[in-house]
């Protein structure tokens, strides 16, 4: 007969811990992620539109407030939009896209936002573009070969000029100055466009 005699604890064991303890709060954990991934992404169907002169007849592109760039889900509709565009531009030959050429819902874009296929001083996508040209510097003329849609023509431009934006990764106000003629002939052209005033 064996005596009744209690079972030795380890005092350096937590008895207080259960062993599913982990496994719970790991449970818990990817479900917590798998909703926060799930309720972020964008779900609106986004579509490329290709360019049309009938562009020209929507209205002006709106400047995005600053209420609406902090606006996380906003931020990430806007990179998805950059995602789209960068695999359009791998697959056509565009130099230069914007707002006109997306659709959500059936919805046109309205906010001010150009995609350079071609990167230009490190610059991809922007938000809420404008020029400003000083009055200081000595301007210079240029013959820019454009097209849009289905119409081409040769616009006069003048450069250099500063090009204030808003980078569409980062979030963060930007300004660069554009030197060269083929740069000013690329971000006058897009600017023209999203102000519908390409014709």
């Amino acid at each position: 007969m064996f005596p009744c005699r209690p079972r030795r604890t380890n005092p350096f064991r937590d008895q207080s811990s259960s062993p599913y303890s982990f496994g719970f709060y790991g449970c818990l954990l990817c479900l917590l992620l798998l909703f926060l991934i799930l309720f972020l992404r964008d779900t609106t169907p986004v579509v490329f539109v290709i360019p049309s002169i009938a562009d020209m007849l929507l209205p002006q592109s709106d400047f995005v407030n600053s209420a609406t760039i902090d606006n996380v889900y906003w931020r990430v509709s806007i990179r998805h939009i950059n995602g789209l565009l960068s695999d359009v531009c791998q697959h056509e030959n565009y130099m230069v896209l914007t707002n006109k050429n997306i659709q959500s819902d059936n919805v046109r874009m309205t906010e001010n936002y150009i995609y350079l296929c071609t990167p230009i001083s490190n610059i991809q996508s922007m938000i809420n573009a404008r020029i400003v040209v000083s009055t200081s510097s000595t301007t210079k003329t240029v013959r820019c070969k454009e097209s849009y849609g289905e119409v081409s023509k040769t616009v006069i431009r003048q450069y250099p000029f500063s090009l204030k934006y808003i980078d569409a990764e980062q979030f963060q106000q930007q300004t660069k100055v554009i030197r060269t003629a083929q740069n000013a002939c690329t971000i006058l052209h897009a600017i023209d466009v999203i102000q519908s005033k390409w014709e």
